[in-house]
């Protein structure tokens, strides 16, 4: 295959145990991704909506910090699973794949940029933050002050994450994907 061949082609099905493998724990690694996602939604609208005590952030964990906790950790475990789609991707690259190298690091290094910017980008684009520094506006009950700066309630922090982080990269890095 060379890279002036339209991507329209089919790919062909790989042909060593080691592709085959990389090919399902990837699967298996974007199961884990939505799966994150939908934790990070549906518990972090049940902590926004029903908040169980004080606003600060650093409060002893609870039963609340599960959700934050699971999908971080499901994030996380994205990366781990992509690592022989890493090896073959090099291996690919190495022998003049260009195509195939192209789609097996993306599938590495996609979870990679989704886990980097989910949590980067949503301090970023932050409202709280935003507003106070620009327009000297607070926003009480979505916004937390401090020495630190402005930024999103404890209860809102996750929810905001999944929104604004998680959500527009996993689009971005399905729709890489289908290229």
């Amino acid at each position: 295959m060379s890279i002036s061949e339209p991507s329209s082609r089919p790919v062909p099905m790989p042909a060593t145990r080691a592709e085959r493998l990389a090919d399902r724990l990837a699967r298996y690694s974007w199961r884990t991704l939505l799966f994150s996602i939908a934790v990070g939604l549906l518990g972090g609208l049940l902590v926004a909506l029903f908040p169980s005590g004080g606003e600060t952030p650093r409060r002893r964990p609870g039963p609340e910090n599960a959700p934050i906790i699971i999908s971080t950790l499901g994030y996380g475990l994205t990366v781990l699973p992509d690592g022989p789609s890493l090896l073959t991707g090099i291996w690919d690259l190495l022998h003049g794949r260009r195509t195939s190298a192209g789609r097996r690091l993306l599938v590495f290094f996609g979870p990679v940029v989704f886990l980097a910017g989910t949590e980067i980008v949503p301090h970023l684009l932050n409202p709280c933050f935003i507003a106070l520094e620009l327009a000297g506006r607070r926003f009480p009950g979505m916004c937390d002050y401090g020495d630190w700066g402005a930024d999103y309630a404890e209860r809102w922090h996750l929810l905001n994450h999944t929104v604004v982080g998680a959500l527009p990269f996993t689009l971005i890095y399905r729709r890489a994907l289908r290229r």
